[in-house]
């Protein structure tokens, strides 16, 4: 399964290689390279198609805790951030495709925020490597001694309650973002809906997995793959 929402090669021809640019800021802000201002590439994109500065230099401000280490004493920090960091990166993207309203924002902002902490899951073992932790210390703390080494997290099931907690707020987020979907159509509404159900079906597996979560890899079974493309092809989603 794909944790790449709205990737470039998905967008039609035209708009492939202003949100390539996108996804390359976006990389390289997670990487660590957070640039003193906004740079000129992302500000003549910007020009060109109307996007807002200000929420490029949103996604920038929000990244330089990438930096250092990283942590957040609690669960709202922990959204916070990601409204700010993934939430901006959304709402670029959104104004490629002309969702760029007053009332998209707030979907838009949760959508991105359910793909990136989706996308942690999958990534404890190379953000632990980097000293990145994207799970609330206030959540760490009531589960005992993981707090004391963070490599612990590699070892803990995937039924652990820190991972249970951390999939209630993916669910939520992703709760509040589906009733952009609705008012979308072609391959934005596919996209759309195909990431919101991939996720979902990636994050029910966890539930059905006795795999600890460092081991763990975005993939479903075969017969959880079917589940998926018949729900897609036949579901209310698709």
């Amino acid at each position: 399964m794909r944790l790449r929402p709205f990737a470039s090669q998905v967008w039609p021809a035209h708009l492939q290689a202003p949100a390539q640019l996108l996804w390359n800021l976006h990389d390289a802000l997670q990487d660590g390279v957070a640039p003193a201002s906004v740079p000129h590439d992302i500000e003549a994109l910007c020009n060109d198609y109307g996007l807002p500065v200000q929420v490029a230099e949103n996604q920038i401000n929000a990244a330089r805790r990438y930096a250092g280490p990283i942590r957040f004493a609690t669960s709202r920090d922990l959204l916070d951030f990601s409204r700010q960091f993934a939430g901006s990166h959304g709402q670029l993207l959104g104004h490629l495709v002309d969702c760029s309203r007053s009332w998209h924002r707030k979907p838009i902002e949760e959508f991105s925020t359910a793909m990136f902490l989706a996308s942690r899951l999958f990534r404890v073992e190379a953000d632990i490597r980097k000293d990145h932790v994207f799970f609330p210390m206030s959540d760490m703390e009531s589960g005992g001694s993981i707090v004391e080494d963070f490599r612990k997290l590699l070892m803990i099931p995937t039924t652990h309650p820190l991972v249970w907690r951390h999939i209630v707020r993916i669910k939520g987020a992703l709760a509040q973002a589906l009733s952009m979907g609705d008012e979308q159509t072609g391959w934005v509404r596919r996209e759309f809906f195909r990431s919101c159900l991939g996720t979902a079906y990636l994050l029910d597996s966890f539930r059905r997995s006795d795999l600890r979560l460092g081991a763990v890899r975005p993939e479903l079974s075969r017969l959880r793959r079917l589940q998926f493309w018949i729900h897609r092809r036949f579901g209310r989603i698709r």
